[in-house]
């Protein structure tokens, strides 16, 4: 269904990483959180796992979070377009005169698939609003943590009591979590402890001493191809001494140096 979609309806060739995302989206466990380089495409991917969710259970109810609303909106509007644009998913589109909803805000697939509810099938919302109110079954946290909302320990304290609830919204479903770590100080680095898996899909291999900034959490699609040829984990870089593209339709050698000479070293890693 991911590549249908990547292909049919947003017109790109899906990579393996962006399936192997998938595959974990799909088949990991109740609480995980992915973590890759922006431009990935880990938002689209969520988005199109949401729709499939929907598809098999049109019951189930799903929000959206993110540092603000208008970005959650956006992760929304791409959920209903490809309720829209998908022939096959015709059957699953509201009815307005019944009462469905059809908003980005509150989208309900048709009513006669999802059933007496007061929750809608899709909702968005910003991290600060007032989520407490809410429920669901897929809870998706998309880059809740942003520099503006994470800048001192008061701000990431707040954020941290904020994601507490999400637990309560949703005490039975999947909660993924979707971000890059703003700081060393970041709020995603208490998830393992919490019972979230973490899985990393870096932009370069590591090298053999950056391995143990990844702990256990780098993805075993790339463990493995660090295992088959070591080679992958130098090469690349300002001075070659830095591991390769992982995903070099994404982001290759050219534009990971770009982004680097424009990021400086340390933000970039």
């Amino acid at each position: 269904f991911l590549i249908d979609v990547m292909e049919g309806v947003l017109g790109f060739k899906s990579t393996d990483i962006q399936v192997d995302i998938g595959s974990f989206l799909s088949n990991g466990p109740l609480y995980r959180m992915i973590q890759a380089q922006r431009g990935q495409a880990k938002t689209t991917v969520t988005a199109i796992y949401a729709v499939w969710r929907l598809i098999h259970d049109p019951t189930t109810r799903v929000l959206i979070v993110s540092a603000g609303e208008k970005q959650a909106s956006e992760i929304a509007t791409l959920v209903i377009q490809i309720i829209n644009f998908m022939p096959e998913l015709e059957c699953m589109r509201p009815d307005k005169a019944a009462g469905d909803r059809s908003s980005i805000e509150a989208f309900d697939v048709h009513y006669s698939l999802k059933g007496p509810e007061k929750s809608p099938s899709i909702a968005s919302m910003g991290i600060t609003a007032n989520i407490q109110g809410k429920r669901a079954d897929l809870l998706i946290a998309d880059d809740i943590e942003s520099k503006k909302n994470s800048l001192t320990a008061v701000q990431r304290e707040k954020l941290l009591e904020l994601t507490r609830d999400f637990t309560s919204i949703n005490s039975k479903g999947d909660i993924v979590y979707l971000g890059t770590p703003q700081s060393i100080d970041s709020i995603y680095n208490t998830l393992p402890a919490r019972g979230f898996s973490i899985r990393i899909w870096p932009g370069r291999y590591p090298t053999e001493a950056e391995m143990a900034n990844y702990g256990t959490y780098l993805a075993p699609l790339i463990l493995k191809r660090i295992e088959d040829d070591s080679t992958i984990r130098t090469g690349g870089g300002l001075e070659g001494t830095r591991g390769q593209a992982v995903d070099p339709i994404i982001l290759n050698e050219a534009q990971l140096v770009a982004k680097e000479l424009d990021q400086g070293p340390a933000y970039f890693q």
